[in-house]
């Protein structure tokens, strides 16, 4: 997939033909991969797939530049076209119509039923098909997506994150919240109490679930294949053993694993809340909960695996 940020496009850096999606897919949910799908219904293998991210800025991010690269070009996308919405911000509906969709001659154009542009939020989704058919430019308006009543879009997202309700965040993106980061030197103390783990911090910007114990997946590549585990993490500061309230790790004890993973690059998948975050009166008491909650999120973890409502 090509990469384009929108400074850079000049004349068929897009071939003609090309099937244009427009959104600001921060969460890439199971709404956003719908239109992908659309679009990919619509090339039929012989139009290449453009998608136009126009970036807001998002604070508490669902999925970070990388992964959302990522995800695109696991979904058929050709090209990743990137704007700051301040360049657009201005634009009345035609002027961003003429730029940004009748420059490029598309075959077609995609975007959600909520999708809004033209300054002030002035058109929506039926004015860009109004404006697409007047130019003999099919466009496919995706309506809603829904899981358990509940409408997907990314604040849906964000508020399931911030509840920790970790199973409906995933349920909506379509895949579970994770963390991708290189494993750090922690303190060390996990050994001394039997459960060693391994510690990453959640890249800057991106969202994260209400401190506390969460059962999880964890993949990592080690001597040249993938191997995936399952876990219990921490979120938080570890306030029994450290001071620093602002000091915010991803703490993972990896089941039926052992070995070194310094300098290794992990995938932590958020599963299910255990408990929250709390400071225990010794490290004895914090040892005695570590054994209970590895055993409510090996549980956690063998029904996800059992319940295909999972």
């Amino acid at each position: 997939m090509q990469i384009i940020p929108l400074a850079s496009v000049q004349p068929n850096t897009v071939p003609q033909g090309a099937v244009i999606l427009f959104g600001c897919f921060d969460g890439v949910h199971l709404g956003h991969l719908a239109l992908l799908d659309e679009a990919k219904r619509l090339a039929a293998d012989t139009h290449p797939i453009a998608v136009w991210v126009i970036d807001r800025g998002t604070p508490e991010a669902l999925t970070t530049p990388e992964e959302k690269r990522r995800i695109f070009a696991e979904n058929g996308a050709h090209y990743l076209i990137t704007e700051d919405f301040g360049c657009i911000r201005s634009l009345s509906g035609d002027e961003f119509f003429r730029r940004h969709v009748l420059s490029f001659r598309p075959s077609a154009v995609v975007c959600g039923f909520n999708f809004r542009f033209g300054v002030k939020a002035s058109c929506g989704a039926g004015d860009l098909a109004e404006m697409a058919e007047t130019h003999g430019i099919h466009c496919s308006v995706v309506p809603a997506m829904t899981v358990n009543g509940t409408a997907v879009s990314s604040t849906a997202v964000r508020n399931a994150v911030h509840e920790g309700n970790l199973p409906l965040a995933s349920a909506m993106l379509g895949r579970p919240l994770s963390y991708t980061s290189e494993i750090l030197h922690g303190k060390q103390l996990g050994r001394t109490i039997s459960h060693p783990t391994v510690n990453q911090r959640i890249p800057t910007g991106k969202i994260a679930p209400p401190r506390g114990v969460y059962s999880c997946i964890v993949t990592f590549e080690k001597d040249g294949q993938t191997v995936t585990k399952g876990g219990v993490c921490n979120i938080g500061s570890r306030p029994t053993v450290n001071d620093d309230e602002g000091d915010v790790t991803l703490e993972t004890f990896l089941f039926d694993f052992s070995g070194d993973l310094y300098g290794i690059t992990l995938t932590t998948s958020l599963m299910e809340m255990i408990r929250p975050e709390r400071r225990f009166e010794s490290v004895d008491a914090l040892r005695q909960q570590i054994e209970k909650d590895e055993e409510a999120a090996r549980l956690s973890l063998m029904k996800r695996r059992t319940d295909p409502n999972l």
